[in-house]
């Protein structure tokens, strides 16, 4: 499966108002060099904040419902001297930087996320996977990028799309359990083995 090999990396920030939030990167340098880049400031204007790092929103007046709203600065529009940010639930604004917050002060640049292992599943195996209700798929967000990584996962809660049950799946489960029940037999037998010859070393070295 390639455990030790690097799948793909991803950065934060970029792009324009439309964008992800994120781009895909090959390669650890790779990913590494885009990020320095995103994290040299360009402009004095652009406040203290730079390319691709994750933000909190504060200040807003018009829409103080936006107060507090997580997102990531893609980048700095100097003729309208406002960040553009793509915001956790996918919403995409223009704020001005005094509008925002680091999200940690111990963090002023992008994200680097690398992704290790390559299953190099084909297209039939992957839909086999699917079909058996093993996989669920979801677009990506700004949101997984800018949660904390012990709370990811809770964040796919009713994203996740399974295939639905079907003669296959329920077939594929039934064997599924078979297969682990005689599992769990057959290794209760070579413990009662391993016991039986344990006690008869004791019997002999008695004797």
């Amino acid at each position: 499966c390639g455990s030790g090999e690097v799948a793909c990396c991803i950065v934060t920030g970029g792009g324009s108002a439309g964008s992800s939030g994120w781009s895909v990167a090959e390669g650890i340098v790779a990913a590494l060099e885009l990020a320095f880049s995103r994290a040299t400031p360009r402009s004095t204007e652009q406040g203290e904040f730079v390319c691709g790092q994750p933000v909190r929103l504060a200040g807003l007046v018009a829409r103080p419902d936006l107060n507090d709203a997580l997102g990531i600065a893609l980048r700095f529009d100097e003729s309208s001297r406002r960040w553009l940010v793509r915001l956790a639930d996918g919403d995409g604004k223009a704020l001005k930087p005094a509008n925002l917050r680091p999200l940690s002060e111990a963090q002023r640049g992008p994200d680097v996320l690398i992704f290790w292992g390559d299953a190099q599943w084909s297209r039939t195996q992957l839909l086999g996977e699917l079909a058996r209700g093993h996989w669920g798929l979801c677009r990506a967000s700004a949101a997984d990028l800018v949660a904390e990584p012990a709370t990811r996962r809770d964040g796919l809660e009713g994203r996740l799309v399974y295939a639905p049950k079907t003669e296959m799946s329920e077939a594929f489960l039934t064997a599924a359990a078979a297969q682990m029940q005689a599992e769990r037999e057959r290794r209760a037998r070579e413990e009662a083995e391993v016991d039986a010859d344990a006690d008869a070393d004791a019997d002999a070295d008695a004797d």
